[in-house]
């Protein structure tokens, strides 16, 4: 049952790209025509290859400029989703150290494979790799500190302690972890 359970959750990866390697043309033709200028431009050159109301001759003069526009756009767009998609990946690769109930030791896991119920060992100053819940701490006290900088632009510290309840129910059995 927990084995099924958790593979509805493939991967923990993040992914801010807006594009893969198949949609790009697709998607992206269509963010530049939602453009109102590129719109305007595209129906004149349509109609510059009527000729009868066209002072062209029937050659659409004003697709050559506008073929240009959408395509630096598209290179434009195509670099920062490239470097999107390039930090995604620093991010996803990150290494983080996972408890594993079989060895009953910690074992160095990449962030996109981490899945929920994992347990996971974060040293100090070593960033979080996902939304986690502190069972444990170091500090007698079971308080740490943490930096969400990252989230809210905050650089000040923030106090977090181990829940009562986790405590109470699950404290002995961490002491061994």
């Amino acid at each position: 049952m927990g084995q099924q359970k958790n593979e509805q959750f493939r991967h923990n990866g993040i992914r801010t790209s807006k594009y893969t390697f198949f949609s790009f043309v697709p998607l992206n033709l269509f963010t530049q025509f939602q453009k109102a200028a590129n719109c305007y431009f595209l129906i004149i050159s349509y109609m510059q290859t009527i000729k009868s109301i066209s002072i062209s001759n029937g050659v659409p003069a004003s697709a050559y400029p506008l073929a240009a526009v959408v395509f630096v756009a598209m290179l434009k767009d195509a670099f920062e989703d490239y470097k999107r998609n390039k930090s995604d990946n620093e991010e996803n690769f990150k290494a983080t150290k996972v408890y594993r109930q079989k060895t009953g030791k910690f074992e160095d896991v990449i962030w996109k494979d981490l899945k929920p119920g994992n347990l996971v060992k974060v040293s100090e100053d070593e960033a979080i790799p996902a939304d986690l819940a502190l069972v444990k701490s170091s500090d007698h006290k079971g308080s740490l500190y943490i930096e969400t900088k990252n989230l809210d632009g905050e650089t000040n510290l923030k106090n977090k302690y181990v829940h009562k309840d986790i405590l109470e129910k699950f404290g002995n059995d961490l002491n061994n972890i």
